[in-house]
């Protein structure tokens, strides 16, 4: 079985690395993009089992 795809839209580089980090060493496999046009533009391109994204960014 292949691991889980998730997706994290942040703005927040840290909090990308952070959860990315924390993710990854739990088995997931994950997609970041650093604002909502690039996760739509993501979600288009990349099937994903899960998204955690910032309910408050720029764009």
């Amino acid at each position: 079985m292949s691991p889980a795809r998730v997706l994290i839209v942040d703005d927040d580089p840290e909090m990308l690395a952070m959860l990315r980090g924390h993710l990854e060493g739990e088995g997931f496999m994950v997609l970041t993009a650093a604002g909502g046009r690039e996760g739509v533009a993501m979600l288009e391109r990349e099937e994903c089992d899960v998204i955690f994204t910032d309910l408050v960014m720029d764009d």
